[in-house]
Order: C-alpha cells, then sequence, then structure tokens
C-alpha cells in the first residue's frame, strides 16, 4: 500500500495456534532510506479494526485447495519464474 506522502507499507499478521493475535506493519519511506517497524496487540485500535477480516482470510485460506500436500500454500507461481 502507499500512503499519500508517498511511504510504502504492509501488514502482516502474527498468528499463533490458527489464531491472530496481532500484526506488525512495515512503513518504508518515500525514498526508501528508513524503514520502520510498527507492532500492534490486541488491545490496539488497528488491531481491533482489522482482526475479523484478516482472521477469515486465514481461515479461508487454510481451508482451501491453496495449501499443499506438505502444508505449504499454492501462491500461483508453480513452475513460473518470478
Amino acid at each position: 500500500m502507499e500512503n499519500a506522502n508517498g511511504d510504502k507499507w504492509i501488514t502482516f499478521p502474527k498468528i499463533k495456534e490458527k489464531k491472530i493475535n496481532g500484526f506488525i506493519i512495515l512503513n518504508l519511506n518515500k525514498d526508501n532510506s528508513d524503514l520502520q517497524i510498527y507492532t500492534f496487540n490486541e488491545n490496539s485500535n488497528f488491531y481491533k479494526k482489522n482482526v475479523v477480516e484478516f482472521q477469515n482470510r486465514y481461515n479461508l485460506t487454510l481451508n482451501s485447495k491453496l495449501q499443499n500436500k506438505i502444508g505449504g500454500f499454492d501462491c500461483g507461481f508453480e513452475g513460473q519464474t518470478l
């Protein structure tokens, strides 16, 4: 994602025992010279605002055909060069 100021960021859920229990956000400033890392736990507004959507998607992914035989996930790039 990109902020209005040109910074780029991405969110990763922290998962324990198949339950999202926090978030990590990486923020890279617009000139790529500063990387900031934020964590949000169950008491944060960010967590409360986003946990349901992330948990639903995680549950869907766990129960989908995307999960391969060794427990990983097929991202659709099998046999392709990235």
